[in-house]
């Protein structure tokens, strides 16, 4: 890409979104990006999703596969096109533009948005600096901190919030399960009581339906 928002360009890359975190994805497709080129990887949907929280997980580095400068946080518009910058997320870690960029799992945080899509794009080829191509294993894109993932594949992805959960002593968090918690409240309203704990298992089954198992009592 000439500029850092531009859309025309983008290619079908499944191996960006397919859970495999340990596999590269060339940017680059193993060509040198011409000087001060962007590179971006991302995920789009066929309908809006609420985000607020992207990850992407950098590759490997020989010299090349990380961004050199300028990387960014994008969101597609409803018209399919436009990209975007989200100026006030925050990123943790930072991001070194270096060597050390190899295997770590960057994050940008923020107030949700609406979006049609979500990217990460940053700069290559610059004087100074090695990089020619990028490399990321894997996108994620979530409603929010602890959310499940929107995959690609789904098209307009469900969106489910996986709540900040405490096990009793003795249960431990089996993946691919939603636990909740279960409150009662006082009619005065002045004090909230804890009646009961239910843990609802929740199987999210290839034909989109749900199968919930009775409650049990802990």
């Amino acid at each position: 890409m000439t500029t850092y928002n531009i859309n025309s360009v983008k290619t079908a890359a499944t191996g960006l979104n397919d859970g495999n975190l340990t596999t590269d994805v060339d940017l680059g497709n193993g060509t040198n990006e011409a000087a001060n080129n962007y590179e971006g990887a991302g995920v789009t949907w066929v309908g809006a999703q609420n985000v607020g929280t992207f990850k992407f997980i950098n590759g490997s580095w020989d010299g090349n596969g990380s961004f050199a400068t300028d990387m960014r946080i994008q969101k597609l518009a409803s018209n399919g096109v436009t990209w975007t910058d989200i100026t006030t997320w925050t990123l943790s870690p930072s991001y070194s533009y270096t060597n050390t960029t190899a295997n770590i799992t960057y994050t940008f945080t923020g107030a949700p948005v609406q979006a049609w899509g979500m990217r990460v794009v940053g700069k290559l080829t610059i004087t100074g600096h090695t990089s020619k191509r990028a490399r990321v294993r894997e996108v994620m894109a979530y409603a929010n901190q602890g959310a499940l993932v929107l995959n690609a594949s789904e098209g307009a992805a469900k969106v489910l919030a996986r709540p900040e959960v405490h096990l009793p002593i003795g249960w431990t968090f089996q993946p691919g399960m939603i636990y909740y918690t279960v409150y009662e409240v006082c009619p005065e309203g002045s004090l909230v009581l804890t009646l009961s704990m239910i843990l609802v298992q929740i199987l999210l089954m290839r034909g989109g339906g749900l199968t919930i198992s009775p409650p049990i009592p802990i």
